[in-house]
Order: C-alpha cells, then structure tokens, then sequence
C-alpha cells in the first residue's frame, strides 16, 4: 500500500504549531489537557470544530481519525507522529520525536500504539469517549463499523 503525502494548508498558523483535536471527545480532552502542560506555550491547542473552516485542505473524515498538528511552515503532522512532535517541545521529551523520525520501526510500532488507543479510548477512559472510524481492514476485535461508519465499542 502506498504511502499517502502528508497534508498542507495554505494559511498555517504562523507562530506556533497548532493540534487540532476532537473537542466532543473526553478522552481526547483529558489528554488535550495533559499534553498543554507538558507543552506549556510552545503549542496551541483547538478543537477541529472550531479550527476546521481555516483549514479547507483537510477533510473533516481526517480530523474525526486522529490529532492533526499544523506547523507554521504549512505541513501536517497526524497521529503519533503529531502528538511526538508536539511533545518535543518539552525539554526532556524530544528523544521520542527522534526516534520516530530515526529509528527503523519506531514509527509504525507508535502509529499501531495510537491506533489502538483511538480504538479503545472509552474502555480506556473508564467512561464515554468520541466514535472512532473503522481503519482500513477488519477491526483487531472484530467489531464492525455500524451504519455511519464507526466502530461501537
């Protein structure tokens, strides 16, 4: 399978790269709410419902799949290799970013980590979480997609 270009945006934020994440979701929230701290003001955090219409390039099927980080420079970072990014920011935590950038099987081994956190964040918020779309292929536990297209937990 082949490997899809990352997205850019024509009008990225201009100081600060800015994470982009489901604001109807609480898992998502409380580690919103952690990873600003870690990150202090080196990050910009938004909801993708309210940031989305500034970013036209991105569908809203890609913001419902995982975090999307935008750098200044207009690229797209998702998923683990967003949230790594955004973590480098913090002293002490950049040796993750470059490991996923450098270390051969890194990145896919953080890409199924967080595929599998997105899949399981209600039983791993002990309470309701935000439906996640079904990836690509059947579902590690064999749940289907349901009607609109997401998985039930």
């Amino acid at each position: 399978m082949a490997k899809r270009e990352p997205f850019r945006v024509a009008d990225p934020p201009r100081e600060r790269p800015l994470m982009l994440w489901d604001g109807d979701c609480g898992f998502c929230r409380r580690w919103i709410q952690r990873w600003r701290r870690l990150t202090g003001k080196a990050v910009d955090y938004e909801p993708y419902q309210a940031a989305a219409g500034r970013f036209p390039e991105i569908p809203e099927e890609a913001f419902r799949h995982a975090v999307r980080l935008v750098l200044p420079d207009g690229r797209v970072l998702e998923a683990a290799g967003a949230v790594l990014r955004a973590l480098a920011a913090r002293p002490g935590l950049a040796w993750m970013e470059w490991m996923y950038r450098r270390l051969p099987g890194f990145a896919p081994a953080a890409e199924a980590a967080y595929a599998w956190v997105a899949g399981h964040r209600a039983e791993l918020s002990g309470g309701p979480a935000c439906p996640v779309p079904e990836a690509a292929g059947p579902a590690p536990d064999g749940k289907p997609a349901g009607p609109d297209g997401f998985r039930k937990s």
